[in-house]
C-alpha cells in the first residue's frame, strides 16, 4: 500500500522556520527581561495540584514544572496578562507567523478530509439527527472566521447550510472586523465575558491550538462548559507532548514548529495522557481522541542533527515510503505530535 509522505516544506520553508524560531527566542527573552519580576506562581493547569518538580529551564530563563500528581509539564511561574498582551500585540513573532498563514491561505479551498473539518461536520450531522433543530456552532479564537467559512462551504456542498448557525469570538478587533464571509456572526470577546450572556447557548464549541497558550486553561474550560448545552460537544486540537517530533527535538533545541512547551507562547503541555484528567476536572468526558498529524517523520528527518538522541537521527536514512508508512503508524498509536479531542458535556 502506498502512503503519502507529507513534507514539512508544504507548511513553510526551512528559511521561514529558522527566521520565526529566532524571532520567537528573541521575543521570549524580551518578555522575560521586562516582566520576570511580575511572573506568578500557579497550580497545575491540568489537575490543579500545587506540588511539582522543576525541570530544565526553557532557554535557561523560564521555569518548567512537572506536576507531582498528574505528571503534566507546564510553565511556572507564568507571565502575567500584561506580559502576554505585550507579546501578542507588540512582538514581531505574531506578524511573521501571520505572514506564513496568509501565504498558505492563498487559493486554498476547503478540504473535507481536514481532520478538524471532518470532526466538526460529523458532529453537526449527529447533533441535528439527535435534536432535529438548527445546530449552533461557536469557534473560540476564530480570527476572521476562516475555519467557520470552510465549515459553511462543506455544509452547503452537502445541502445542510440551513441546519447550522455559525458564531465566532476573538480578542483581535481587526480580525473580527474583516470576516471572510458576511453570514458569520463574529464578536470581539473572551470566553469569560461571552459566557455571561450565552449560558447553554451552543451545541458545539471548537477551538484549535488555543489551550496551550492560556495561563488558566481550567478557568477557560469552565467558561466553555457554561456556554455548551448539556449533551453538547467540544472539539479541540493542541500539541501532543508525547508525540514523536516533540520528544525527538525537545523544547530547548531548534524548533521548526513550536514545542508543547515554548513560553511565553505555549504555557501548558497537553498529551494523550493528561487530556482525560483535564476533561474530568471541567465536567467533560472524552468521547474520542486521535493524533492526526502528518509532519513528525519529515520534521525529525529534516532536522536530524537537532535531535536529542542519535536514535532519532537514523529515521532520515529510511526509504521514503517506509517513512510515510511510519507516520501512519504513529497516527494509529497516538504517537503524532498533533492531538485532537472531542469532549462531551455531561447532562
Amino acid at each position: 500500500m502506498e502512503f503519502k509522505y507529507t513534507r514539512f516544506t508544504e507548511n513553510r520553508t526551512i528559511q521561514e522556520a529558522q527566521e520565526l524560531f529566532e524571532q520567537r527566542i528573541s521575543d521570549a527573552k524580551y518578555i522575560f527581561e521586562k516582566y520576570a519580576h511580575k511572573f506568578e506562581q500557579r497550580e497545575c493547569p491540568i489537575c490543579g495540584h500545587a506540588k511539582y518538580q522543576e525541570r530544565e529551564k526553557f532557554i535557561g530563563l523560564y521555569g518548567v514544572a512537572n506536576c507531582n500528581r498528574c505528571a503534566s509539564q507546564y510553565v511556572n511561574p507564568v507571565p502575567p496578562k500584561e506580559a502576554l498582551a505585550d507579546y501578542y500585540q507588540n512582538c514581531k513573532t505574531g506578524s511573521l507567523a501571520n505572514a506564513i498563514l496568509r501565504k498558505r491561505a492563498i487559493d486554498r479551498k476547503p478540504n473535507p478530509k481536514d481532520p478538524r473539518l471532518a470532526e466538526v461536520f460529523a458532529k453537526v450531522k449527529q447533533t441535528h439527527a439527535r435534536t432535529q433543530q438548527k445546530v449552533r456552532v461557536l469557534e473560540v479564537g476564530c480570527n476572521s472566521g476562516g475555519f467557520l467559512a470552510d465549515l459553511k462551504s462543506i455544509c452547503e456542498d452537502n445541502d445542510m447550510a440551513a441546519w447550522v448557525d455559525l458564531y465566532g469570538i476573538d480578542l483581535d478587533n481587526n480580525a473580527v472586523a474583516a470576516p471572510v464571509h458576511s453570514s458569520l456572526k463574529l464578536f470581539v470577546a473572551d470566553a469569560e465575558d461571552f459566557a455571561k450572556d450565552n449560558a447553554s447557548s451552543f451545541d458545539i464549541i471548537c477551538f484549535f491550538e488555543l489551550i496551550e497558550h492560556l495561563p488558566d486553561p481550567l478557568g477557560f474550560m469552565r467558561n466553555v462548559r457554561r456556554m455548551v448545552s448539556d449533551g453538547g460537544a467540544v472539539i479541540l486540537t493542541t500539541p501532543n507532548l508525547y508525540g514523536l517530533e516533540n520528544v525527538a527535538l525537545g523544547y530547548n533545541g531548534f524548533r521548526p514548529l513550536a514545542h508543547a512547551i515554548f513560553p511565553p507562547m505555549h504555557l501548558n503541555a497537553f498529551s494523550t495522557h493528561n487530556i482525560v484528567t483535564f476533561a474530568l476536572q471541567t465536567q467533560f468526558q472524552v468521547q474520542s481522541l486521535s493524533t492526526p498529524g502528518n509532519l513528525d517523520i519529515d520534521l525529525v528527518s529534516t532536522f536530524s542533527e537537532q535531535t536529542v538522541s542519535p536514535v532519532y537521527a537514523h529515521i532520515k536514512n529510511l526509504p521514503e515510503q517506509t517513512r510515510a508508512h511510519f507516520q501512519e503508524l504513529l497516527k494509529g498509536v497516538f504517537g503524532s505530535s498533533h492531538m485532537m479531542a472531542t469532549l462531551l458535556a455531561g447532562e
